[in-house]
């Protein structure tokens, strides 16, 4: 998203490409001055609040934010604006500071308290809301580290917005929203995975990319298992060359879970983190962890396989379907498996799909 491309003398725009929405979107260009209609419909979608009944204000029709609006009105949150305050809402005028925290109190039922946080609101007429939701710990002043301040007539930012709703309001987990996957053909599984928290995504810290092209390695592959079984913690350290891995831990554990053995036979000391699994490996990788019963092999390439029988059991679970479709009658054992396909499997395998 590019912040700068919005016309910041109208509207931010962001909402409208996302007309479902959540306050965890309000990371998204911190800085940009909040408007009275997105602000509803942010307080809307962190509320839950039902359906609104009627349309109240002439000024907002066609808008994104025309339900939010009419919800948060008849929550009794915010009214109209202006002389015509039975008719219009204003939804395009920025929201202060001061005025947010109205909205807050109200919102949230805030207590009364008789405490004076601030020095910088004594003439304002926000001043009692800025008062409650400071006391309880809803908002913060403006001037870290002394906060003695709130700035009531500045304009609320979109990043101020969602920690004063983080801290008045259980948000949830933020939903994953992954760059790169809108043309891939497993984006549903892709997002099972990071839902159910297998994946966090592949460009840590901030993690907005899967890479579904990209192949797994064991050592990612160990990650996925651990996690999506919850496997224990392990005593012991199986393998010599895992000692400098991000995923040692996670090796152990399928280790010692006897879902994993070795890369090196007959000596059986390495694992080889670093290379990329095939997909007779993942086959035995799922077949034991998710103790697949045995079922016959139909693809004619793996029959005399080392993964002969986990790729029978892994097919008789339904949750792979060959290599080569529409026939697939191949199942291509020693190919590289891709992190989407990965997705695909698991999700067969353990969720919904």
């Amino acid at each position: 998203v590019r912040c700068g491309a919005f016309n910041l003398g109208y509207d931010s725009g962001l909402e409208s490409a996302n007309p479902n929405g959540t306050p965890h979107d309000l990371a998204t260009c911190p800085d940009l001055a909040l408007t009275r209609g997105a602000v509803a419909y942010y307080l809307s979608s962190a509320l839950k609040l039902p359906p609104a009944s009627g349309d109240t204000f002439r000024d907002d029709d066609g808008m994104v934010y025309e339900e939010a609006i009419d919800q948060i009105n008849e929550a009794g949150i915010t009214g109209g604006c202006g002389k015509e305050a039975a008719e219009r809402f204003c939804p395009k005028s920025y929201v202060s500071r001061g005025q947010i925290a109205v909205f807050l109190v109200r919102a949230l039922d805030l207590p009364e308290t008789s405490s004076d946080v601030f020095v910088d609101d004594e003439d304002s007429p926000y001043e009692d809301a800025i008062n409650r939701s400071a006391s309880a710990g809803i908002t913060t002043g403006c001037n870290p580290p002394a906060n003695d301040r709130f700035c009531p007539d500045e304009r609320v930012t979109r990043s101020q917005l969602l920690e004063f709703l983080k801290a008045g309001i259980d948000l949830g987990p933020a939903p994953v929203n992954f760059e790169d996957i809108d043309e891939s053909v497993f984006e549903r599984d892709i997002l099972w995975l990071a839902a159910a928290g297998i994946t966090t995504g592949c460009n840590p810290p901030v993690n907005d990319r899967f890479c579904p092209q990209d192949p797994v390695t064991r050592g990612e592959m160990a990650a996925f298992i651990t996690r999506a079984l919850h496997l224990p913690a392990a005593v012991g350290d199986h393998f010599s060359d895992d000692d400098s891995s991000v995923f040692e831990d996670d090796i152990e554990r399928v280790a010692a879970a006897g879902i994993t053995m070795c890369c090196n036979p007959p000596e059986n000391d390495h694992f080889c983190p670093e290379s990329a699994i095939t997909r007779g490996e993942m086959a035995a990788f799922l077949t034991r962890g998710l103790e697949l019963p045995p079922a016959p092999n139909p693809f004619r390439d793996s029959l005399d396989d080392v993964f002969a029988e986990e790729i029978g059991a892994l097919h008789g679970a339904g949750i792979t379907r060959g290599c080569n479709p529409p026939v697939n009658d191949l199942y291509c054992p020693g190919s590289k498996i891709t992190r989407g396909e990965m997705a695909a499997l698991l999700h067969r395998g353990l969720g919904d799909g």
